[in-house]
């Protein structure tokens, strides 16, 4: 039993048993989703016991025997686990959403130095070029319309082209 609470640290709160049950409670926090897989956890019923700012008391309540006590902490371990990934991965794709601000920012910025830099019949044949189909994705993804040679910017102007 030991092995199993410290599993559920630290979220683990109380062990109860009472009448013909057992409640297994855990603090949780708010935003966490907290009902578990009624195929897979038939027998186990929820009851939010108390809440405050950041958490809240959740009771897992379930028969009172051997086989109700493994299914209470295995659903316990499931809801944690499954809610535990899902804020790994708000926190993976908000760090993928600034990568992609901050390689936007340079793109741009590179954009600006080549409108800085080229001539007006340079920067009209100038096109974006849909970086989907590009296995690379170095440069800004920028092409002239005859599709001709490209420099590291994935730009091409009269002079690089020999005329």
């Amino acid at each position: 039993m030991y092995k199993e609470i410290v599993e559920l640290r630290p979220y683990f709160h109380s062990l109860r048993e009472f009448n013909t049950d057992v409640s297994l409670d855990v603090k949780l926090p708010v935003l966490w989703e907290i009902t578990p897989e009624e195929k897979t956890y038939p027998n186990t019923r929820i009851k939010e016991q108390d809440r405050n700012d950041k958490t809240k008391l959740i009771s897992y309540i379930t028969s009172n025997s051997e086989q109700g006590y493994t299914e209470v902490f295995k659903c316990v371990k499931q809801i944690i686990k499954i809610n535990l990934e899902k804020e790994r991965k708000e926190r993976l794709l908000e760090e993928k959403i600034n990568e992609l601000k901050k390689s936007f920012e340079d793109k741009m910025n590179e954009l600006k130095k080549v409108f800085e830099e080229k001539d007006l019949s340079s920067l009209e044949k100038l096109k974006v070029v849909d970086l989907h189909e590009h296995k690379t994705t170095e440069g800004i993804g920028l092409s002239d319309s005859e599709g001709l040679g490209q420099d590291q910017l994935g730009t091409t102007s009269s002079e690089e082209k020999g005329n």
